[in-house]
């Protein structure tokens, strides 16, 4: 597996990645007309606006194929971070088939590396009330 920083090429199969866990992580939370609304292209455009925005630290993780197989956003604290938190993780995704396997320890370390360089300080992450896996893990 490989960590990298994203690139625009990289929007589309981030998008696919991101929905899917999204849906995954959220079925039994939100709504399901909500989660039947989102669409990877809005998503393909969320990851090009960011990237092209150059502000966040956005990372994928790759298997052995170089299939994006894990996506994370982590970003300069705003008004809705965790209190003296200097950084977020806006997202961190990894789909139920490639969960287990380390990406999304993996894509924490590149947060962490990322935080560490552009926003020195503490690094707040938000879970949905509701979304146990994410808070156990």
């Amino acid at each position: 597996m490989i960590i990298r920083p994203a690139r625009p090429a990289d929007a589309p199969a981030a998008a696919a990645v991101h929905c899917a866990s999204w849906r995954e992580a959220y079925r039994d939370v939100l709504p399901a007309a909500l989660l039947a609304a989102l669409t990877e292209e809005f998503r393909a455009r969320q990851w090009r606006d960011w990237l092209a925005a150059g502000r966040d630290g956005l990372f994928v993780a790759e298997d052995a194929d170089g299939a994006i197989i894990g996506v994370l956003r982590v970003m300069a604290a705003e008004g809705t971070a965790a209190e003296g938190a200097a950084s977020e993780i806006d997202l961190l995704h990894v789909p139920a088939p490639f969960r287990r396997r380390g990406a999304g320890r993996a894509l924490l370390g590149a947060a962490a590396g990322w935080a560490g360089q552009t926003c020195p300080g503490p690094v707040g992450l938000w879970v949905l009330h509701g979304n146990d896996r994410a808070a156990r893990f």
